[in-house]
C-alpha cells in the first residue's frame, strides 16, 4: 500500500482463506484463535486490516466487494456493489485492467422514461472509457439472460 499498490485482491484472498479456515473448524468443532496465526508476509496491523473488507456473494457464488461509491477503476476483474441512498443496488464490473465495464443495477434510478427496463427499471449500463479512465459513452440496455441469472439475488 505505501508503494501505492492496490492490495485489494490480496485481502479479499485472505479473507476467503479465513472464512475457509473459520467453516474447517466449525466443522471439526474446534475454536479459532487469531492471535495464534500468521500470514506470511503481512504484519499483525495489516491482517487485521481484512476485517474491513466486507465481501458478498451474488447467486452464481461469484465474490462481491461491499463498496461506499461507484468508480471508474477497480481491482481486475472485480465487480462491487453499492447500496445507493435510496436502497437500489447497482454492481460494478472491472476488466482484466481494473478498467469499469459495465454496471447491473436493480431500479431505474427514479429515471422511469429513460430506463424502460424490467420489471422493476433493472438494466445495465455499458461503459466506454477513454485513456484517463473518463466515461466517454454509457449505454443503457436489457439484461441478458445470463446477467439476469447471475444477479438474480438482488433482482
Amino acid at each position: 500500500e505505501a508503494a501505492g499498490n492496490d492490495v485489494t485482491a490480496d485481502k479479499i484472498r485472505l479473507k476467503n482463506t479465513q472464512n475457509r479456515l473459520k467453516r474447517f473448524l466449525d466443522d471439526v468443532g474446534f475454536t479459532r484463535r487469531p492471535q495464534r496465526e500468521q500470514v506470511y508476509g503481512w504484519d499483525r496491523s495489516h491482517a487485521a486490516q481484512v476485517g474491513a473488507v466486507k465481501l458478498l456473494t451474488n447467486a452464481a457464488g461469484k465474490t462481491i466487494i461491499k463498496a461506499s461509491k461507484s468508480s471508474t477503476t477497480g481491482t481486475p476483474n472485480s465487480i462491487t456493489q453499492v447500496t445507493n441512498k435510496n436502497g437500489g443496488i447497482d454492481r460494478n464490473y472491472y476488466d482484466k485492467n481494473g478498467k469499469w465495464e459495465k454496471q447491473i443495477t436493480n431500479n431505474d434510478h427514479g429515471y422511469p422514461k429513460k430506463h424502460p427496463y424490467g420489471e422493476h427499471g433493472e438494466h445495465a449500463h455499458d461503459f466506454k472509457l477513454n485513456e484517463n479512465g473518463e466515461i466517454i459513452e454509457r449505454i443503457s440496455r436489457e439484461l441478458n439472460d445470463t446477467e439476469r441469472k447471475e444477479n438474480a439475488d438482488i433482482l
